[in-house]
């Protein structure tokens, strides 16, 4: 029991501190983790998309009081901003995309790929780009990604 004690007592004696120059400044401080609130808002954006979250999960009021318990300073962005994060990192992965594959020197093959979903009765259709790369690991990529107006839809028998 006093080992627990010793470790909460050196828990409780740091203390937060906003740094106010060099490259962490205006970042929060807490004993040697420093709280960045773009990587925050930027692993926000990548757990939206990873989990395939509705952007709308940021006016959910579970999980803002979680987020504001974790973090109490942090400004809790608006669905429209969330979707302009999204996009801006894909814009960048999409400029890595297409200079990864103007830099390999293997040919290029492009599948395709349609579906309906159960649920919502749309159809999609993703273009992938696979490839050999220099270490001879095959690699993947998603071209574009794109929600079809008109189904077809074909019965099994």
């Amino acid at each position: 029991m006093k080992r627990y004690r010793s470790i909460a007592q050196d828990f409780a004696q740091k203390k937060l501190k906003v740094e106010t120059s060099g490259d962490q400044k205006g970042k929060l401080g807490y004993g040697n983790a420093v709280y960045d609130e773009e990587e925050v808002r930027r692993e926000l954006c990548n757990m939206v998309v990873m989990h395939e979250y509705p952007l709308a999960i940021v006016d959910h009021i579970g999980f803002r009081r979680y987020s504001k318990a974790l973090n109490p300073t942090f400004k809790m962005i608006s669905r429209n901003t969330l979707k302009k994060d999204i996009i801006k990192i894909f814009e960048y992965e999409k400029s890595k995309t297409m200079k990864l594959l103007g830099s390999t020197k293997s040919k290029v093959a492009i599948t395709t790929d349609m579906w309906t979903s159960q649920n919502q009765k749309r159809g999609f259709i993703a273009i992938t780009a696979h490839w050999i790369d220099n270490s001879w690991a095959l690699q993947s990529r998603i071209l574009r990604y794109s929600f079809l107006a008109y189904v077809l839809l074909i019965k099994i028998i």
